[in-house]
């Protein structure tokens, strides 16, 4: 779906953008999944070297089996396996993540080649106040700005459930993506997700912190 000079709202603590600065969108990866690529999930030795969290389970599953301690593991590992399973989580949700977004993209170019990518695309949140109170609580950081901003582009919306990760069969969330591309524009409700490419011209910049979460 086109647009044009509508306004949004962007929450986002990495971006410099300026008031009254136009600038493009769908060129390049975004911020975001740029983040995704390069996030690795590692302890460090005492020598500094990196050991990678699947070798890390791999090494508490054999000292859990028999109580050997593998070498390549920290010297000052605590083999805690609560503690082992709160470091791996931030692991198992990236990597879900990123398999979805896979499984998205692939559905996106078989399916809806004419649909903007989610590699490229940025979020963004209708101006109704209730979008805002839904959205912003998820996407606040201690330093997040909210960008109001006017959009002339492309913008695909559609239902937030469907973007839930979960270690569901590939085929399940290949059917979620589907749907997903389908796009919600004939039952919008509040806590759709917007995806636009094209351009932003910068029209506020609010501290998201100074805004209460409730709208």
């Amino acid at each position: 779906m086109n647009i044009h000079k509508q306004t949004y709202f962007h929450v986002n603590h990495q971006l410099d953008w300026q008031k009254d600065n136009t600038y493009f969108i769908g060129k390049e990866y975004s911020n975001r999944y740029k983040e995704l690529l390069s996030r690795g999930f590692s302890i460090p030795k005492v020598n500094g070297e990196q050991v990678p969290m699947n070798a890390i389970l791999d090494g508490m599953m054999q000292f859990l089996s028999t109580n050997d301690r593998a070498a390549f593991m920290p010297e000052n590992y605590h083999f805690n396996a609560s503690d082992t399973l709160k470091e791996v989580l931030p692991l198992i949700r990236s990597q879900m993540i990123l398999i979805r977004e896979l499984i998205f993209e692939e559905t996106r170019k078989e399916y809806f080649p004419e649909k903007l990518s989610r590699y490229k695309g940025i979020h963004v949140i209708p101006s109704a106040k209730d979008s805002l109170a839904f959205w912003l609580p998820q996407l606040k950081t201690p330093n997040a700005k909210i960008y109001k901003i006017e959009l002339t582009g492309k913008i695909h919306r559609a239902a937030y459930e469907l973007l839930n990760v979960s270690s569901m069969p590939p085929d399940y969330i290949k059917f979620n993506a589907y749907q997903y591309w389908l796009g919600n524009e004939n039952n919008k409700v509040d806590s759709d997700e917007c995806l636009f490419e094209g351009l932003v011209k910068v029209v506020e910049i609010i501290d998201a912190n100074l805004v209460s979460s409730n709208g």
